[in-house]
């Protein structure tokens, strides 16, 4: 059976709900870094952050909620593709 778009769609929503996911996952949240967290890990042995850095980049899309808006956008486009990939 040939893949469909729809299941081009799910594929492409569950790329980016694991790339959304990640940082979340390791602990870089809407409350800053979370406590024991791998973020947290990794902060206490780099010390002061440097601006504009990949830790600081993460820290910041945690913060503004653009990382679960993201992950709540995959998700929904994962189930839409998988709904879409159903239908022959």
């Amino acid at each position: 059976m040939p893949f469909g778009i729809g299941t081009a769609i799910a594929s492409v929503g569950a790329i980016g709900l694991g790339v959304t996911m990640t940082p979340i996952l390791l602990g870089f949240g809407a409350a800053g870094i979370a406590a024991g967290s791998v973020a947290a890990s990794i902060q206490s042995g780099i010390g002061a952050v440097a601006a504009g850095s990949t830790f600081a980049t993460l820290q910041s899309l945690g913060m503004t909620g653009a990382l679960a808006t993201g992950a709540t956008m995959s998700g929904i486009t994962t189930v839409l593709g998988g709904i879409a990939a159903l239908i022959p």
